[in-house]
């Protein structure tokens, strides 16, 4: 069950019972049935937080339930929620939340110590994973594993995943498992890897497209083919998390479609947004280090959920199916 909360001409919002805000295309509103929470709904919303807190232990002192403020003033107020967060349209309006979290920008303190890690770091953490991408994806490394066949690349891959720590779930991890079992497959991703990183001329996009069709499909994502190559050369190729670079790409107003398969006609706009969204931030006096800071910019504004960030919401674009290489 969930409360209306924001309702456009594309996407309806509804804040649901675990606090959480999610969209739907107004289209398929018809799926959700309208309802009138009673007041034992209510009480129960109210009560979510303290039970996810340890409230539930009953040798606690109770905590006081607190109806929150956009269902005060009355019993309408229950049944809808009225008071939508402002939406973020602009860089500008990032910039105000970013800058909210970190005062000093990308060189705030807080924001390395939580997001970034220190600069040539062996600790778990993007800086972290980018030494280890630039070290196990040197040139010297990958060309040694094409004159092994691939073989141990799936390993090496799996290794700097893991090493960004939370961007990567176990499922996905272990997938590389089972993928260095497939005959060639190995030689077949040590090549992208090297034509993707070293290669000489031409596009990154085709370079990216060539990795996901050397992956089984269900390790194709945007995140974990574009994860390498951002990595190894954070400066010049984008990590693409699809739940947030659609987002800014519609706010910095590169219109690319939401495609959930990997191919080049996507990737390429989704990077030059990027290198765009780059030059404004530095211009803003924000001066982000590479693409790498680009991307958290993007994912500590535009992720849903965050608490520090409550009272901004993002529009989603255009959702559309398209040919390439992979899934989400």
């Amino acid at each position: 069950m969930g409360w209306l909360r924001e309702n456009d001409a594309t996407y309806v919002r509804y804040l649901f019972q675990d606090g959480e805000t999610r969209a739907f295309p107004a289209a398929g509103l018809s799926l959700l049935s309208a309802t009138e929470p009673s007041s034992e709904e209510v009480e129960a919303l109210n009560g979510l937080g303290a039970k996810h807190k340890g409230g539930s232990d009953k040798s606690k002192k109770p905590r006081k339930k607190v109806i929150p403020e956009e269902l005060r003033g009355g019993p309408d107020s229950t049944r809808k929620m009225v008071a939508a967060a402002p939406a973020i349209t602009t860089v500008a309006q990032q910039i105000a939340a970013f800058t909210k979290l970190y005062p000093k920008g990308f060189a705030d303190e807080k924001f390395i110590d939580q997001e970034r890690g220190g600069h040539g770091s062996r600790k778990i953490g993007r800086q972290g994973a980018v030494d280890l991408a630039r070290e196990s994806f040197a040139v010297d490394p990958l060309r040694q594993a094409l004159v092994n066949k691939g073989t141990g690349i799936a390993g090496v891959y799996k290794k700097v995943l893991a090493k960004a720590k939370t961007l990567f779930s176990i499922e996905e991890l272990d997938g590389f498992n089972l993928f260095a079992k497939s005959p060639g497959s190995e030689q077949r991703m040590a090549e992208a890897l090297f034509e993707m990183i070293h290669g000489e001329g031409g596009s990154a996009g085709p370079h990216i497209e060539a990795l996901a069709t050397a992956l089984p499909p269900d390790l194709r994502s945007w995140r974990l083919v574009t994860f390498p190559g951002a990595f190894a050369r954070p400066a010049e190729l984008l990590y693409v998390d699809p739940e947030v670079t659609f987002r800014q790409a519609h706010i910095v107003g590169v219109p690319v479609p939401f495609i959930v398969t990997v191919s080049a006609s996507t990737y390429l706009p989704l990077l030059d947004m990027a290198h765009k969204l780059s030059a404004e931030l530095t211009k803003a006096g924000l001066a982000p280090r590479d693409l790498i800071d680009v991307h958290l910019f993007t994912a500590k504004t535009l992720s849903a959920g965050k608490k520090k960030l409550r009272g901004f919401t993002a529009p989603l674009p255009p959702r559309a199916q398209h040919g390439g290489a992979g899934g989400p």
